[in-house]
């Protein structure tokens, strides 16, 4: 959860990029209880309207330039309200067949076209925001999608972009799969104990499922799921 003074700033940053010139800020003084501060934007004219959202400061804005709608969506876009949430991991063996590419599918053309035609304040820089927030959102999807078909498809895995060492010490070996994707399942095993507080456990499942028929299965799986 955000600490109050991120709160604050973010709000406080958001009010200031919606304030043309012939709007001047200040603040109320410091109350002695603890009650949030209220940033106050007076309009050299008047007619001001409560601007509030729960967990933030109380503002004020022109109601004549903005609406409390359009500043609500605005927001969303500041706190990057469109993840996508799909599940693209499996943990054990049985799971994988439930990863579903097309549940990925519909949630992003959902997600996407909610933020490509939400109603925000008609400025530029949120205007740009919301660009910036639509190619994340894309690149999200994309390896996303291709987490899902590594599971089935390794040789996939090698079309990502921008994934750093993931692609070295992780895709390359599961494309080729064998005693290369064994290998790295080992190294990936060794890197875990280091961070675990039972190694000996750790060791111990390895030990039995790498002696198992299904050792290039559990090295898939704990490659994509806690490697790649």
């Amino acid at each position: 959860m955000q600490s109050k003074f991120v709160k604050i700033l973010i709000v406080f940053c958001f009010i200031s990029l919606l304030v043309t010139s012939a709007f001047a800020q200040k603040r109320k003084p410091k109350s002695k209880t603890k009650k949030p501060r209220t940033v106050v934007i007076e309009d050299m004219g008047g007619n001001l309207t409560e601007f509030s959202r729960e967990g933030y400061e109380t503002a004020y804005y022109d109601a004549n330039k903005y609406t409390e709608k359009q500043l609500q969506n605005t927001l969303r876009i500041l706190e990057n309200d469109f993840d996508l949430t799909t599940n693209t991991i499996a943990t054990e063996i049985t799971e994988i067949e439930n990863l579903s590419v097309e549940d990925l599918d519909a949630e992003y053309i959902k997600v996407s076209q909610e933020l490509k035609t939400l109603d925000i304040v008609k400025d530029r820089f949120w205007q740009n925001m919301r660009q910036k927030r639509l190619a994340t959102l894309e690149k999200d999807y994309k390896l996303m999608r291709i987490k899902i078909l590594g599971y089935t498809d390794q040789k996939i895995l090698l079309q990502a972009e921008n994934v750093g060492e993931c692609k070295t010490k992780y895709a390359e070996p599961l494309a080729a799969g064998g005693d290369k994707m064994l290998e790295a399942w080992k190294i990936l095993i060794e890197e875990q104990k280091r961070n675990n507080t039972n190694p000996e456990k750790i060791q111990k499942e390895f030990d039995e499922q790498s002696a198992s028929p299904d050792k290039f299965k559990y090295a898939l799986l704990d490659l994509m799921s806690f490697g790649w």
